[in-house]
Parts: structure tokens; C-alpha cells; sequence
């Protein structure tokens, strides 16, 4: 049987180490063939080590607690190698998903757009993530 050979998605979630955090990539990991890791965001430095060593096609925010979207937002917009990112924020106190793919560039600093899903079941998770590796 002829098999294609395609490449498997990268997808980081990053988060606090919370339960929702380990949910999520438990999702991801028996839901598709994504390669997913995981990353407890300690600070800007340590998180930026994670991604240069191990570069993601995804990262996925998990926002539980204390973390900022934004600053992780911040730090990828702020570093060229990151410009291929696509970035998925979700929330464990509602079903909004904030997908950034779109970005422009402004005075060297890259801006994203954000679009904006109200997730009705865990598909609505799965298909924001797998966008970019369809082409979407």
C-alpha cells in the first residue's frame, strides 16, 4: 500500500502545568497526530529557549490562571523566527478561542489580527489547531 509521507504538525501548549493544560494535550495527542508538547511558562526567557530548541508549527495558550496571552503575544511578535507561528489562545472560564495568523508588520514589530471562535464542542478546538497545516 503506497503511503504519502506528510509532515506532522507541531503544537506547544503552553500554560501553568494545570490540569487544564494536561487535559488539552491529552486531547491533542489521542484526537490527532499532531506532535504536541508542553511548556510551563516561567518567564519570557525560559519560554523562548523552549521554542528555539524545539520549534512548533502551533503554540497553543492555555489561560487558567495567571499567564497573559498578551505577553506571550508580545514575545512572538518581537522575534522574526516566530513570524510562521500560528498562535491559539483558550480560556478554561469560557469557550472563546482567539486564533492569530494574520499578522502585518509595523516599525520592525509584528501586530496579529485576531479571529475570534465561540467553541461548541471539542471539534471547534481541533480544527482552529490544524488551520495552518491544512492551508486554511
Amino acid at each position: 500500500m503506497l503511503q504519502l509521507a506528510f509532515a506532522q504538525q507541531r503544537v506547544s501548549i503552553v500554560g501553568e502545568g494545570s490540569l487544564f493544560d494536561e487535559g488539552v494535550a491529552h486531547l491533542l495527542a489521542d484526537r490527532t497526530n499532531f506532535l504536541v508538547s508542553r511548556a510551563i511558562y516561567s518567564d519570557e526567557h525560559a519560554f523562548l529557549n523552549i521554542i528555539k530548541q524545539d520549534p512548533p508549527d502551533v503554540i497553543l495558550v492555555c489561560e487558567s490562571g495567571s499567564l497573559d496571552p498578551a505577553r506571550i503575544l508580545d514575545i512572538v511578535s518581537s522575534h522574526a523566527m516566530m513570524m510562521r507561528l500560528l498562535v491559539v489562545v483558550i480560556r478554561l472560564y469560557n469557550n472563546v478561542i482567539d486564533v492569530y495568523e494574520s499578522h502585518m508588520v509595523v516599525a520592525g514589530k509584528m501586530y496579529f489580527k485576531p479571529q475570534r471562535i465561540i467553541a461548541e464542542t471539542e471539534d471547534d478546538l481541533l480544527n482552529a489547531v490544524r488551520r495552518k497545516h491544512n492551508g486554511q
